[in-house]
């Protein structure tokens, strides 16, 4: 059976505001196609109650069980260098 390393992972209140170094440094390890499209995600509102939504979904997990981003942690970067497969549950 499969056993998972974390229970919960969620995601929330991200930065959408990309700067040239943040680009320059997700090109040099992935091949992204946001960052084409930086002034477009960086026009994009703010999602604020999204902080409170992940935190409060995962006080259902156990503090070592439980991955979250929030705010400027919430990265394309971060994300893609994190395994959702070590995740029952992924949120967004």
């Amino acid at each position: 059976m499969f056993e998972y390393k974390g229970e919960y992972f969620g995601l929330g209140d991200p930065t959408f505001k990309i700067t040239k170094d943040a680009e320059q440094e997700m090109a040099s390890l992935f091949t992204v196609r946001s960052a084409v499209m930086a002034s477009e995600l960086s026009d994009l509102s703010s999602l604020p109650d999204t902080k409170t939504e992940i935190s409060n979904s995962a006080k259902n997990f156990g503090v070592e069980k439980t991955k979250i981003l929030l705010g400027d942690e919430a990265t394309e970067l971060n994300l893609r260098l994190l395994s959702f497969q070590d995740y029952k549950f992924i949120h967004f």
